[in-house]
């Protein structure tokens, strides 16, 4: 392995990602950052698409309510890949097509069995600090977003 991170222990990487490959459910919750309200969330099956030794797509189908019930369909495609060269484990999304992803996280073992970001996304004025955490036999990548008109927490729980 080489690269900046590479020298770091990959096991919280490969753990991660097993745990990744069978996963079939998610769960969204958004949280108004500012008055710390709940906004939204959704639930929805998971379909996982392995491709190769270092790449998959995880595609998402479900429903969001709001707290007053009403609700709206939602699909959603991300694609993780295990880049053992750099040591890192990195999210994209695939919002405008598997050609053109967008990377909004990229993780790297913290040398004390969990993973941290190397930064945050940038999207116009809007700042994505993301994380991840490993729960028994569940992932979670959590957002905090920022911004002129942003102010919101997002929390993916995949099982």
């Amino acid at each position: 392995m080489s690269g900046p991170h590479a020298a770091q222990n990959i096991e919280p990487l490969l753990t991660t990602w097993r745990l990744l490959q069978s996963v079939r459910s998610v769960t969204l919750t958004v949280w108004n950052g500012a008055a710390g309200a709940f906004q939204a969330q959704g639930t929805g099956s998971v379909a996982i698409e392995v491709v190769g030794a270092s790449q998959m797509v995880v595609r998402e189908r479900g429903r969001w309510t709001d707290p007053r019930g009403s609700g709206a369909h939602f699909t959603d495609a991300l694609r993780w890949t295990l880049d053992h060269n750099a040591g890192m484990l990195r999210l994209q999304h695939l919002r405008r097509g598997p050609e053109v992803p967008v990377t909004v996280l990229e993780l790297v073992a913290d040398g004390a069995g969990g993973l941290i970001p190397l930064g945050p996304h940038l999207c116009g004025e809007d700042r994505y600090e993301g994380s991840l955490r490993l729960l028994d036999a569940e992932v979670e990548v959590s957002w905090r977003v920022t911004g002129p008109k942003k102010n919101l927490e997002i929390r993916r729980r995949y099982r």
